[in-house]
């Protein structure tokens, strides 16, 4: 018996150690890799064929598959438009049963710590249907956005009313269907030769002003009011430098003015300029505007060119005048409803060029880029928000300058090529953050905020234009009010709100689908107002169309912003783990395994030791 229980003891030893090995590699092994998700499971309350014509139900989106969850804020039905999915923003969602258009459900999916998408082989199932083959997935660091194709709508259509727009001779403006007890927003301000558009009335005899806020119940035509405006055939222009003088460096105070008495110059909007290798004139956005000599590069100032009331430009055969002289031939006139920018050459830059210097960012561990500015010697340049993408359980803490710590909005003169590094910390929960949701990577709005609500009591009509061209980077599309933003090319989305007298506090709101952007995913500087999406925001929102909504003291001002992810490669694709991924199942197998060896082995310990007392 005491060999017995020698050799038990023995070998309760040797599996205690083995087993503690074991179970050492096994949970080391879960806590050092990321399991794959090779199948997701999403249900909804509509099959494929079943969506009902109409306004769009409640739709109830939510996973049988444990290791994720659903965004709820961030999902919502969409539309096939083109060649892509498009959400419907501000707008009430409606399907009609057109037997062309088709609708399905964006998921909003993100895997829980711990796991990842599978690279390849997604498997998306729906309601037990597996819809692989259909369903589009857009990747994103967070995990991804999946659309559910559930086809065209079914039904009788709703009752729908038709607005007219009456333009009085104005610019056309195409009618809209509206579904019975909706709402419609403005459409674009009509425009028209020697008159002052006045708003949208009731009636023919515009005892009424239409308020757009009224749901519509039956068949409306608006009229537009014009005011007779007195023609500008001729606009002098004047500044500082001429054709030709523009001196190498930093560009200097212009001082526009004008000599026309029936208009007016606003400075805040106006500034220096200069043409691009594709012929195209560009603004100098944030960046200290720089002449250089380099025999190819012409220069300009664009001149913000207001009527006064009741005036209007003239709509053909404007005269423009600078410094005495007639540039109407080289001149640039963009015409807006509230009048034009002018923008005059003034040729190529004289003189020596300046020594100039790079400010490049090291993400210091994180990931992404953000692009090197060019600096004149003795120039200085404001430290700005860090773009990078922060390590696992880390945040930005501050800028490195040369051994010394700075915050963003610093200062620093540049002097020679400096390196600007990021600085990370460890992360901070915020209280009443959604647990599981990586702080600062999921888009939306602040939770505290009724979606769809402006933060103002008394809505304001005025329309206010936007240009985006010239303040953006090569790599992002900017067209008339509308940016294409590249994910992993482009590294901003930047709006201009053009209007007289605009400054940056005119700025009340920015809404994005018809919710409130919180200002910390954007920046505003003058020039107008121009604001600055951040590139982690951006970066967060669902491929697609997006409305914005600028919401000021003299307006509202209107945008697109299109959401393009880029294909991707081998390069870009995150490594996964090993095929057969560890759960920690084995780990814990080790454990009982232990456990039960133990509980063995003091059994026979005490039951010998009960033996020898009743020998005794």
């Amino acid at each position: 018996m005491l060999k017995l229980k020698k050799a038990v003891i023995k070998l309760t030893a040797l599996l205690f150690t083995l087993a503690t090995v074991f179970c050492a590699g096994g949970l080391a092994n879960v806590n050092a890799e990321t399991t794959d998700i090779t199948e997701i499971n999403l249900t909804g309350n509509y099959q494929y064929g079943t969506v009902p014509a109409g306004v769009l139900p409640e739709f109830n989106p939510r996973t049988t598959t444990d290791s994720i969850t659903i965004g709820l804020g961030n999902s919502g039905w969409s539309y096939y438009y083109g060649r892509y999915w498009r959400g419907f923003g501000g707008e009430t969602p409606v399907a009609y049963n057109d037997g062309k258009t088709k609708y399905g459900y964006l998921f909003q999916v993100k895997p829980k710590e711990g796991y990842q998408l599978a690279s390849s082989n997604l498997k998306v199932i729906y309601n037990g249907e597996d819809v692989t083959s259909t369903a589009e997935v857009s990747r994103w660091p967070w995990g991804a956005y999946i659309t559910v194709d559930l086809g065209k709508a079914i039904g009788e259509n709703p009752t729908t009313y038709k607005v007219t727009f009456n333009s009085n001779g104005g610019t056309e403006i195409p009618p809209k269907e509206v579904v019975s007890g909706l709402k419609i927003k403005a459409p674009s301000t009509p425009t028209k030769d020697k008159y002052l558009f006045k708003g949208w009335y009731e009636d023919s005899t515009f005892s009424k002003k239409f308020d757009f806020n009224t749901p519509i119940t039956g068949n409306i035509t608006l009229y537009a009011k014009w005011e007779a405006a007195n023609s500008i055939n001729e606009v002098k222009l004047a500044g500082d430098y001429q054709y030709g003088t523009v001196p190498v460096g930093t560009l200097p105070s212009f001082n526009p003015r004008t000599m026309t008495d029936s208009i007016t110059i606003d400075k805040r909007n106006s500034e220096w300029m200069y043409k691009k290798e594709n012929g195209a004139w560009s603004g100098f956005g944030s960046n200290t505007p720089v002449a250089y000599n380099d025999g190819k590069t012409d220069y300009g100032y664009i001149f913000h060119v207001a009527p006064n009331d009741g005036y209007q430009l003239a709509s053909s055969n404007l005269k423009v005048i600078y410094n005495g002289e007639d540039v109407t031939s080289t001149a640039k006139v963009s015409r807006w409803p509230w009048g034009a920018y002018v923008i005059v050459d003034l040729g190529k830059a004289t003189g020596e060029n300046p020594t100039t210097y790079k400010v490049t960012f090291d993400a210091n561990g994180g990931s992404g880029t953000m692009p090197a500015v060019t600096k004149k010697a003795g120039e200085t340049f404001v430290l700005p928000d860090c773009d990078f993408t922060a390590p696992t359980g880390k945040e930005f803490k501050a800028w490195e300058v040369n051994g010394d710590e700075k915050a963003v909005g610093d200062t620093i003169t540049v002097n020679a090529s400096i390196t600007v590094k990021a600085l990370w910390k460890a992360k901070t929960v915020t209280p009443g953050t959604d647990p599981g949701t990586e702080p600062g990577t999921t888009p939306g709005t602040d939770p505290g905020t009724n979606p769809g609500t402006t933060p103002s009591d008394n809505p304001i009509t005025n329309e206010l234009k936007v240009m985006t061209e010239g303040q953006n980077d090569s790599s992002t599309v900017a067209k008339g009010n509308e940016v294409i933003y590249i994910v992993g090319n482009s590294t901003k989305a930047v709006f201009r709100i053009l209007g007289e007298e605009l400054g940056v506090e005119d700025l009340k709101s920015v809404l994005l689908d018809s919710k409130l952007v919180d200002a910390s995913n954007y920046d505003v500087r003058k020039g107008s107002i121009i604001v600055s999406f951040k590139k982690s925001y951006v970066d967060s929102l669902a491929p697609g169309i997006h409305e914005i909504k600028f919401n000021t003291t003299k307006g509202v001002a209107k945008a697109e912003l299109v959401v393009k992810q880029k294909t991707q490669t081998s390069a870009n694709i995150i490594k996964t783990a090993k095929a057969q991924p560890n759960t920690g199942d084995s780990g814990m197998l080790y454990v009982y395994t232990l456990e039960l060896l133990m509980a063995v082995g003091v059994m026979i310990i005490l039951n010998d030791k009960r033996k020898k007392n009743n020998l005794k």
